[in-house]
């Protein structure tokens, strides 16, 4: 992406107004220079909003631009060198500078080459050089005509609800889309069509066609009609192995490690077989996707399959065979316009506010053309100016709507959006080209990248926390959206190609064959290499040519040599997550500008100690680096390091000295133990740590008591504390000896009251620690939102988990030696309500709890909010807690649980699954908001008396949606569930049944009204 030139200014002047302070600048003797420097570029400053917008309609200002652009690069760049190589002359002292680029140095070099004369000539030289630059082109700039203002740098924090499930229904508006979604809906549940049918969504880009998909596809007779949904988008460059491997995971099928397409289209054959699927391709561009590829192995599908495909292109559509069945989009007329405008401007309660802007209101949704996606952009810009009637009206002044020096599809609405935006908000939005389309961007991920660019600057020492705000105001303001509830996102292709075209001359995402088209006059800053799924080489050229690269994102399986690390010395953001690399050669030391290093999911067995003079790093991924073992002593020296994530990657060994890591935000993966290995001490100067993973614990040493070594960590908010080292298994048995041990050292792992999130990983003591236990247990962790105790075998007594006030999501693993839940889970004192906020609770693989009981005091509420309970392989067990049916519980999950013999009143239940063997449960009955009833693995070769009685029941209900999904390993019980078979008399009443007997791939599906029977086992049509 391209830095916006107001931003990276500010940037450049504040970073050179600390550095001009610190000691390095007075020992090379140009602070001078440095100062003159910074004048100049406060001269320029106040033009360069104005610069940057005309720059697209001028060709001498966008060359004014890009040569002042690269002095300010270069600046960028000495200031690093000059805190480097001034850190290690003086001997690794810190500067006074709270900026984020704290100097600090690996080790003295009281022979660096800074120290002679010659080298401080140089440095003093090039900032000289630059200066003679700058006042060139501050005499160029007279004749530009640039008018001086103020960049905006505010984030408008606005008060909305926004959430963003599959599909947004801020965005259906009119009957227009509730008609189109009730015919395509016909068409497609329409079972007169047998064979595999294909239909489309036709119309331009931004009028909807995904937004009807996802209403179609989330539609209740489609659910209930199609045993496997599947959704994949389909950009215009895509690969053909990508594809067919997500559509066969989305039919719940494996690709393995299989990477061609003839290995991967009999997979797909194979993993759609004989099931009736709704398969969504979304933003088709080429019908070369159905006939080349898809078709064939599809045809394996059930009858009554369905593709449902969006297109621009009507002709796409039609060569795919969906000629009859093409619904093509209009443009929403100016009353669905001015719906949607408040829809998503979220004025409920509001209305006679907002009809008071109508007039004007309607003038700017008129500009819209009808299009959704530029109404929904045009009220991001609008949210962010109150029901100000006059600050609406210069909404619809602004010349930006009639910029014509952009492409057409993205003129109007969708570039007004991006130049109402604060100069650091156009950063990330910018930087959102970098990735390839449809892409889905994981926060973590995202605001990752942001914070280590330094678009947003940080606060209170938290390194994402900006940054996140960043994120939060695009979704607000409708550039970036929500994808699911897994906080993954999205950017519309048009905004996309927006961000592409203002980037172009600095960014570039493509193939590496594609580099030689880019530009001859564009210095590429960033850029992201992506492949086709084969393993590509990279070659010297023209990549090598890049040499002022920034950021360098490699997406696909290269084979990397060392040049990447010899040929790029400007990178400050590096990505080779899931490349082909096999190993850091020591020349990574010479990427002294690093902010960012991302080695996720490669093969590397070691880092080099040379990494110790990566001290600008503020981010180092080595997450699922499955065989990495130890980190290098010279990690130590990081002292810029704000995250460590090693998630998944089995380190057995972390050197001493992580102490001095004082302003680390993250690290999942703080080791214990081994010689010069890490001890508890070496947290205590952690103080700004908000998430922490202790591994084998077992090994800490036990000190004099009241030490407290998370105490003092304040802002603390996640914190995971294992007893064993990641992927090592436990012995079978520990000695008293160890036991008490591990008892003594929890004592002093007290966490801060901040804490939200505790997990708790083989844990061998016989009691928990005093801090989890009464009287402590209710002040100490006011905050705390969720709990998970994984394989706390010796334990017997759990702690009194009904008195955490905030407490929402509760996981007990392998709780061995708990026999009962009673009183003491619950607890006691003065409270009204207990478990207040508890939403979820996970159960599993607890051999010896028997007895579950509940409060006895009835003025006492208990489980107010619980929505979901999940009781796995608990075979003792021999009823839940009749209690629950005050609860607005919704979902019960139950397997192996082979003495449970209730299951009843739970009057707010809608879905029941039962898996494995549940031999005794013999009364099921008083749920009568159930909606689906979910029997999987069942092995025996008869129904428990319960869930017959059950059934029979639910035919007094006259409930059309009840839908029972069966899923046996016993083809004799599958025998009796089809037509003539002993439970045909009650499976015929239930309005809609999908059954499955895996050991001879069988399968029934049966609709009551309209009716329905398919079967491979005895096939028959009956009469109706």
């Amino acid at each position: 992406m391209a830095m916006v030139l107001d931003a990276l200014a500010s940037t450049i002047v504040s970073n050179m107004a600390d550095v001009v302070k610190e000691k390095v600048v007075t020992v090379l003797g140009v602070k001078d220079e440095l100062k003159k420097l910074q004048r100049r570029l406060e001269s320029i400053k106040h033009v360069l909003h104005d610069a940057e917008r005309k720059r697209i309609q001028s060709e001498s200002v966008a060359g004014w631009v890009r040569e002042l652009k690269d002095v300010m690069y270069d600046a960028d760049d000495i200031i690093d060198l000059c805190r480097y190589e001034g850190g290690k002359l003086l001997e690794g002292q810190p500067s006074t500078s709270s900026d984020s680029s704290t100097v600090c140095c690996s080790r003295p070099r009281l022979f660096s080459c800074f120290t002679s004369i010659r080298f401080r000539h140089e440095i003093g030289d090039m900032i000289k050089k630059l200066n003679e630059r700058l006042d060139e082109i501050s005499r160029n700039m007279s004749g530009l005509n640039l008018v001086k203002s103020e960049p905006d740098t505010r984030i408008t924090i606005v008060d909305t609800c926004q959430t963003s499930p599959i599909i947004d229904t801020s965005d259906i508006v009119g009957r227009g889309i509730e008609r189109a979604t009730d015919d395509l809906v016909g068409r497609i549940v329409n079972k007169d069509e047998r064979k595999l049918q294909v239909l489309a969504i036709t119309g331009m880009g931004g009028i909807g066609k995904t937004t009807l998909a996802k209403n179609i596809f989330n539609h209740t007779r489609v659910k209930s009609e199609f045993s496997t949904k599947i959704w994949v988008c389909i950009s215009q460059n895509f690969s053909e192995t990508s594809l067919l491997k997500e559509i066969i995971r989305g039919a719940g099928g494996d690709p393995c490690n299989l990477q061609t397409k003839a290995e991967l289209e009999p997979r797909l054959k194979e993993a759609v077989s004989g099931k009736t699927f709704i398969l969504v391709l979304d933003d088709v561009w080429r019908a070369d996707v159905w006939a080349h590829l898809l078709r064939n192995p599809l045809q394996s599908g059930a009858a009554g399959s369905r593709v449902l495909v969006t297109t621009r292109d009507t002709n796409v559509a039609m060569q795919m065979g969906a000629a009859e069945h093409i619904h093509a989009l209009e443009k929403l007329p100016p009353e669905s316009g001015w719906e949607l405008l408040c829809k998503s401007l979220y004025v409920t309660g509001e209305e006679e506010e907002m009809q008071s802007l109508r007039d004007v209101g309607g003038e700017i949704v008129d500009k819209c053309d009808g299009l959704p996606l530029a109404i929904k952009s045009i009220a991001g810009v609008l949210i962010t100016k109150g029901r100000n009637r006059r600050e609406w009206e210069k909404v619809l002044e602004k010349d930006a709507w009639s910029m014509g020096e952009l492409p057409e599809d993205v003129r109007g609405a969708l570039y007004l959006s991006y130049e109402d935006l604060p100069s650091n908000l156009k950063q990330c939005f910018l930087y959102c080209s970098l990735f390839p389309e449809d892409y889905l961007f994981d926060r973590a991920e995202l605001v990752k990248y942001w914070a280590a660019e330094g678009f947003a600057e940080t606060q209170n020492d938290y390194f994402l926390e900006p940054a996140e705000e960043c994120l939060e105001e695009l979704v607000r303001r409708n550039l970036i959206y929500k994808e699911s509830d897994y906080q993954r996102y999205k950017m519309h292709d048009l905004l996309r190609s927006l961000a592409q075209f203002l980037s172009q001359d600095e960014s570039f995402c493509g193939e590496a064959q594609k580099l030689a088209t880019v530009s001859a006059t564009a210095k590429l800053r960033r850029l992201t290499l992506t492949d086709k799924g084969g393993r590509l080489a990279l070659t010297p050229q023209p990549l090598l040519s890049q040499r002022s690269l920034k950021v360098l994102f490699l997406r696909g399986s290269y084979s990397l040599g060392s040049d990447v690390f010899v040929g790029f010395p400007l990178l400050r953001v590096l990505s080779l997550a899931n490349s082909g690399i096999e190993n850091i050669p020591d020349a990574v030391g010479n990427l002294i500008h690093l902010r960012l290093l991302d080695l996720n999911r490669t093969r590397i067995s070691s880092l080099p100690e040379s990494i110790r003079n990566l001290t600008n790093l503020q981010v180092l991924n080595l997450a699922r680096y499955f065989s990495l073992r130890s980190l290098p002593k010279g990690i130590t020296s990081l002292c810029n390091l704000r995250i460590i994530e090693v998630e998944t990657t089995y380190l057995s060994f972390v050197p001493s000295g992580m102490g001095r890591l004082e302003r680390l935000n993250y690290f999942n993966g703080f080791v214990v133990g081994g010689e010069q290995g890490c001890s508890l001490e070496d947290l205590s100067p952690l103080g700004q740590l908000r998430a922490l993973e202790i591994h084998n614990i077992k090994e800490a040493v036990v000190a004099q008591k009241g030490r407290h070594v998370l105490g003092n960590k304040r802002h603390l908010k996640e914190l995971r504390l294992a007893c064993t080292k990641p992927g090592e298994s436990p012995p079978a048995e520990y000695s008293e000896g160890e036991i008490r041990r591990i008892q003594d050292v929890f004592e002093e792992l007290a966490p801060p009251p901040c804490l939200e999130e505790l997990r708790i990983h083989g844990y061998f003591g016989r009691q928990f620690p005093v801090w989890m236990m009464p009287p402590s247990l209710g002040f100490l962790l006011p905050h705390l939102t969720s709990l998970s105790l994984y394989r706390c075998r010796n334990v017997v007594q759990l702690p009194p988990l009904g008195l955490f006030p905030e407490l929402r999501r509760l996981t007990i693993w392998y709780a061995e030696a708990v026999v009962s839940f009673g009183s003491e889970v619950y607890g006691s004192g003065s409270t009204q309500a207990l478990f207040p906020k508890l939403e979820s609770i996970y159960l599993f693989g607890m051999p010896n709890l028997q007895e579950w009981s509940f409060c006895r005091d009835e003025e006492i509420t208990v489980f107010p909010n619980l929505m979901f309970l999940s009781v796995l392989e608990c075979p003792r067990l021999k009823s839940l807690p009749g209690g629950l049916k005050g609860s607005p519980l919704k979902e019960l999950f139950i397997r192996s649980c082979q003495s449970l013999e209730r299951i009843s009143h739970l009057p707010a239940l809608r879905k029941l699954r039962v898996e494995g063997i549940c031999p005794q449960l013999k009364n099921v009955e008083k749920l009568d908001s159930l909606e689906r009833l979910t029997l999987k693995r069942w092995q025996r070769d008869f129904l428990p008396e319960g869930l017959l009685r059950l059934l029979q029941d639910r035919q007094l209900h006259q409930d059309d949606y009840f839908t029972l999904a069966l899923h046996f390993s016993n083809d004799a019980l599958f025998s009796k569930c089809v037509m003539g078979g002993e439970y045909w008399p009650i499976i015929q009443n239930i309005p809609r049944v999908q059954a499955k007997s895996f050991r001879r791939d069988l399968y029934l599906r049966y609709t009551k009204e309209p009716y329905q029977y398919e079967t491979n086992n005895h096939p028959r049509v009956g009469e109706h």
